[in-house]
């Protein structure tokens, strides 16, 4: 066999080197080509499952949306007067 071809079990044994080198999203489980770590619980996740700019996967961004709701429920609680009697 020649230097230029290259037997079958090399090129499958090549294939799956760079297939387990391709990281996983941990949200959707894809094969992606870069994932980035939350920085509040430490998931990797794709571009699609967070944002990346602000290192935050989209399970984090929910939780912090209801705690936002709920704050706000909260102030608006507060914020009425009470009533006199």
């Amino acid at each position: 066999m020649s230097d230029t071809h290259l037997s079958a079990d090399v090129l499958r044994g090549d294939l799956r080197r760079r297939t387990r080198e391709m990281p996983k999203c941990e949200i959707c489980y894809e094969d992606v080509d870069k994932v980035y770590t939350c920085k509040t619980c430490g998931t990797e996740f794709c571009v699609d499952c967070g944002d990346p700019k602000k290192k935050i996967c989209i399970l984090c961004i929910e939780d912090e949306e209801e705690e936002d709701e709920e704050e706000d429920e909260d102030e608006e609680v507060e914020e009425k007067p009470k009533k006199r009697r």
